[in-house]
Formats: C-alpha cells, structure tokens, sequence
C-alpha cells in the first residue's frame, strides 16, 4: 500500500475537454495505490530456467476520472550458466481499465503486450554486455479521434488507436572490486501510431484560430540514455546515484507556443533526470534458516523536462519536480 500526498499519477487533458467534462486542472493530486505481485522461477537444469509474474495494482486518486486498475501477466525464459553467452526472452501481457473515464466520448481502456529479446555474454561477477530488442503494442478499447470524410469535413473514426513501439537497446554491468556496481543502457524508440490523427486548433500570423489535421500525431523517435552507480560498504551502507536522459522528436507533431499561436517546428522534447540514495543498517534479525537487515533510507530526486510546446495542455511539456523521501526498508531471506 501506498500513499502520496502530491502525486504526479495524474492524466492531462485539453482545455476544451476539461470544460465539457466538468474538470479543473491539476498538477498533482493526492492518490493510494495498492499492487501485489507473485512470482515463480524454476531451474531446469544448468542451462534453462523459466519465471512467471503476476501483478495486479489500483490506484483512487481524488479525481475519480483517474481512477485505475490494472492487471499484468509476464512469462519469461533464460538460457545459458552463470558465465559465457546467454539469451532471454519475456513478454508482458497487460490489461489496463479506468472505469470512471469518459472524456471528449473517449475511453482510455487498454490492452496489449511488451515482448523482449536479448542476448549478452557474462564474464562472470566482473562484467555483463547485453543487446536486444523490445516491441511494445498497446490497443485502445474505445479511444477514437477523427478522419477526413469524403467532403473534407473532419469526422470521428470508427477505429479506435494503437501505439506500437520499436526499441533496440544495448546494456553494459561493471562490478569493481567487491562493493562497487556501474550500470550503462542506450535504447533507442520508435513509435508509430495506428488510427491516431487528429485535429489541432492554434492561431495562424494574423491570430485566427486554424486547425491542422495530423496523420501520425503521436509518431516519433526518441533516444534515451542512463547511467548508475552503487557502492556497498561492509554490508552496513549503500550509497546509488543514477541518471537519465532523453530527447523525443516528433514526425507531424507541430508545436505552440505558449498564446497559442503555430511556431512552424516541430515539437522537440528532453527530459534529465538524477538521483542519489543511502540506506544505512541499524539492526539485524537472525533466524534458523533467515536473515533480515533492517535499514534507514533517504532519497532524493530531481526531473526536469522541456519542450518548444509551451502552449500546456498536460504534464508532458515542460515541469520540474523534485522530490525528497525518508523511508525505512526490511531486506532478507
């Protein structure tokens, strides 16, 4: 069970959608969210070993329209030892229902899967360098936007959109000496949309208010990159610290600026985000047959993001957060 107070869980919607709809813009909202997990893992032997994954969560937020609850199962299987060559494979079936959203004659009900390849080599506790390859599907239930009808009238589709998303990815794991870990990933992602054109409305030189209708309004490329360092010290310390970064362009995607007015670029977005933790041990519980360490932990954490859309109509454009969380974890076995 969770609790935050100033939850950024939330869901952005146009102005004139919130209007129609009843709603007040928000950037954050308070929200408890509950999930559970279970999974299996089996070794056949000394090359293959299998796992399997269910997970269900819910979120109740303050807006009832972001209610939420979802559903995911993830079969997965490795091949190879402990050191040498490897190869994996995992897909995620998902379920997503928000039960309270009807927005614009819209629903965001979805289904799908995320399946991913990859292979690698280990050399033993030193290093490991992976490559592979995720494709992500997501199907709306009942999210339609428009068409062009034979007239030139813009009229609403009959088809509901898809995401499907392209992501080759490369992995490097350093170990250095016995408490020092390096993680390295580059992914690069490439969405296109199915049934999703639509139209826009901003104002032209002379501020009249023009629609533009985008086919593949949501296609684009995105490079991401991320780094992380953790440090254990005598099993009483660990100190993490990690970093992201990524730029998203848009393919059709015309940005607005902030009155609204059509810029003639096409939206750009980048996002940074860093971190650093500490968990110290303040007690240990021995058993028979388990151990369990109980730490103090602190986090802190900062994302910033920017686009040259900075007519806001959600969370997506440009924001900074920073968040600070004192915690306390149990690990063990």
């Amino acid at each position: 069970y969770e609790y935050e107070p100033f939850s950024t869980r939330t869901l952005g919607f146009p102005e004139e959608d919130e209007t129609q709809s009843g709603l007040n813009r928000t950037l954050v909202q308070p929200i408890h969210i509950i999930e559970g997990q279970a999974a299996r893992r089996i070794v056949w032997g000394k090359l293959v070993t299998t796992t399997l994954e269910l997970h269900a969560d819910a979120w109740w937020p303050s807006k009832e329209q972001h209610q939420r609850w979802a559903l995911r199962v993830t079969p997965g299987i490795r091949i190879g030892k402990s050191t040498g060559p490897f190869g994996e494979a995992e897909s995620q079936f998902f379920y997503k229902k928000f039960p309270n959203y009807l927005i614009a004659d819209r629903h965001i009900d979805q289904e799908g899967a995320i399946s991913t390849a990859r292979v690698g080599y280990n050399f033993g506790k030193l290093a490991r360098v992976a490559a592979g390859f995720t494709f992500d599907y997501t199907h709306y239930l009942n999210s339609r936007y428009n068409a062009i009808a034979p007239d030139g009238m813009y009229i609403r589709s009959t088809q509901s959109k898809n995401y499907l998303d392209y992501i080759p990815f490369a992995e490097l794991q350093l170990r250095l000496g016995k408490s020092v870990r390096i993680r390295g990933r580059y992914a690069f992602e490439r969405q296109r949309t199915q049934n999703y054109d639509r139209v826009m409305t901003g104002r032209d030189e002379f501020a009249s208010l023009v629609p533009y209708f985008f086919r593949g309004y949501y296609d684009y490329r995105r490079h991401r990159a991320s780094l992380g360092v953790a440090w254990d010290f005598r099993d009483r310390l660990r100190l993490t610290a990690a970093a992201e970064a990524w730029v998203r362009h848009f393919d059709v995607y015309e940005a607005r600026d902030v009155d609204n007015f059509w810029t003639g670029e096409l939206r750009l977005d980048t996002e940074i985000e860093a971190s650093l933790a500490a968990a110290v041990r303040v007690h240990t519980l021995k058993g028979k047959h388990r151990e369990h360490d109980f730490f103090v932990s602190l986090l802190g954490a900062h994302v910033s993001r920017r686009s040259n859309m900075t007519h806001e109509i959600s969370l997506a454009t440009n924001f900074d957060i920073t968040r600070v969380m004192l915690g306390f974890e149990v690990r063990g076995h």
